[in-house]
């Protein structure tokens, strides 16, 4: 206990500083020259609609899609939401995790850093994705620079409570076991994204495996319900934006490819004549 002996004139100044405080809890944090404690202050209680919309944002997550809505309510308790603005660093490369994470809305890109300093896109995750499972099941650091793309707001699981998801509800396992296989057979297609020397094939390449994970078909092909700049384009395939428009400009005129002002891709029926069985 410390003990500390004032006179009245500072005991009054003493009184009118503390403000909300007590006296005595201000007088000892002065004697051991410490800030005082701060005030808690109880968090502004979240709107139902928007509990209502995080929860509705969790069942489109692949992950969860099979929980009943009580495991989707016990997720929502459980997740700590934060909101990100276009470009906000998620988390660093070589930096250890102790969360998976949930996008609710928005996008991010997985990217790292090439020998020479080049940024490569190694994926883009949008709404309904999660990522940092890897580091959190074999206990290594994240391989992965992640940023996001747009605004986001994404739901953070620690590794406790995501474990223990793993453990109670067996239709999650089966779910993250497919998932998983899924991501080898896309990291595969992206190895032979990387080997090809020509540059139109690594572009076809790259829109026929996001076909199969974002294409909308239609009577004329299929919609890329991901938009995607000339730059993106370029990250993705490891090559530089010049020659990615050369090639979408002429994939334009030949007619095997349409661009929306909104950066959306429709790849016309010609574009798969190269790709019979795709």
């Amino acid at each position: 206990m410390i003990a500390v002996r004032v006179n009245s004139k500072e005991y009054e100044l003493i009184r009118r500083n503390a403000g909300e405080l007590d006296v005595a809890s201000y007088v000892r944090a002065a004697a051991l020259e410490k800030p005082p404690p701060e005030i808690e202050k109880t968090p502004p209680a979240i709107p139902s609609a928007d509990i209502e919309r995080y929860i509705e944002s969790l069942r489109g997550i692949e992950l969860l899609a099979a929980l009943p809505d009580s495991g989707l309510a016990a997720v929502y308790n459980k997740i700590k939401i934060k909101k990100y603005k276009k470009n906000d660093l998620v988390f660093l490369q070589e930096a250890p995790n102790s969360y998976v994470y949930f996008i609710l809305s928005g996008s991010v890109r997985i990217t790292q850093l090439s020998e020479e300093g080049k940024e490569i896109v190694i994926a883009i995750h949008r709404a309904g994705s999660f990522f940092g499972e890897m580091s959190l099941i074999d206990g290594r650091s994240v391989s992965a620079n992640v940023y996001s793309a747009e605004r986001s707001t994404i739901g953070l699981l620690t590794r406790e409570d995501f474990f223990s998801l793993l453990y109670d509800r067996k239709e999650v396992l089966q779910s993250l076991l497919k998932i998983l296989c899924q991501r080898i057979r896309s990291s595969n297609e992206k190895i032979e994204i990387l080997n090809s020397n020509n540059a139109s094939q690594r572009i076809k390449i790259l829109f026929i495996m996001l076909s199969k994970k974002y294409g909308i078909e239609t009577n004329n092909g299929i919609h890329l319900n991901l938009r995607l700049s000339h730059q993106d384009i370029a990250n993705l395939t490891g090559m530089v934006r010049e020659t990615v428009t050369r090639t979408l400009s002429k994939w334009t005129k030949n007619g095997d490819i349409s661009l929306s002002a909104k950066k959306f891709i429709h790849l016309n029926n010609s574009f798969f004549e190269e790709y019979p069985n795709m």
